[in-house]
């Protein structure tokens, strides 16, 4: 059994280049396989915006029509996805570039229409647990954009996140797995605006009490799902925070 890492970033990271540096320097210094996961939601924002599209953002998620979906495409398995393969490289790190439609490593499905429609956003099937690990017995260290696949040619835009998870959950079925979730604040804070009201260990019931009073809510709420579900399905351990998470150990651990 071999213990992988995985780790997700964001925007809050990619757009910053100090961080960005900081934070590939730590991920090249893990032992092990490992797996990078990333996004980039806040460059097809900004590249949206710039083009005169007012992008839509609905609880958190995006909604992906044909333009944010070519936009998601140019940048994510494009510029930035070529760009932390290129400075992995240079840190030592032997890593390639992939979407999840390369080796069919995650398939999705449309998501349906129900009261909303999301558009062209896919929602995972299945994850490719073998190709991964032919890449990683290989030394190689997949950075994977959140791109998807159906099968039948179309592309879809996945959350980050829940690849991120999905990879972590395939890849526990025969290995020690740890998943990592990048965001902006520390870690999950009962005020924002003070760091000192970091939780170190969120427990479930903890978590459902949070959630019920209000204290958590918006876009956290689908990143503690993803963690639930995660360590739910054999992820021996998730952690969520920023930077400090991978250099000084300070973040939250997610907790069953």
């Amino acid at each position: 059994m071999k213990k992988i890492t995985v780790l997700k970033i964001g925007g809050e990271v990619l757009q910053d280049a100090e961080k960005l540096s900081q934070t590939l320097s730590e991920f090249n210094q893990i032992a092990g396989p490992k797996i990078l996961v990333h996004g980039g939601g806040r460059e097809v924002n900004d590249l949206s915006l710039k083009m005169g599209v007012e992008p839509k953002i609905v609880e958190g998620r995006r909604i992906t029509d044909s333009f944010q979906l070519e936009l998601a495409v140019m940048l994510y398995a494009g510029k930035i996805n070529t760009q932390l393969v290129a400075q992995l490289s240079a840190l030592g790190t032997t890593s390639i570039g992939i979407s999840g439609a390369d080796m069919n490593i995650i398939e999705c499905e449309k998501r349906p229409v129900t009261t909303l429609d999301y558009g062209f956003v896919g929602d995972v099937k299945q994850v490719n647990a073998d190709a991964l690990m032919q890449l990683l017995n290989q030394g190689v260290c997949p950075v994977v954009c959140s791109v998807t696949n159906d099968k039948t040619g179309q592309l879809l835009n996945t959350n980050a996140d829940t690849i991120a998870t999905e990879i972590a959950k395939a890849l526990s079925q025969e290995h020690q797995v740890q998943l990592d979730l990048l965001m902006g604040p520390l870690g999950i804070m009962t005020d924002l605006n003070a760091p000192h009201t970091l939780i170190d260990k969120l427990g479930y019931s903890r978590y459902e009490q949070l959630r019920a009073d209000g204290t958590l809510s918006a876009g956290i709420l689908p990143k503690l799902q993803n963690a639930y579900e995660a360590l739910n399905a054999g992820v021996y351990r998730v952690r969520i925070g920023n930077i400090h998470l991978l250099t000084e150990e300070k973040g939250t651990e997610v907790c069953l």
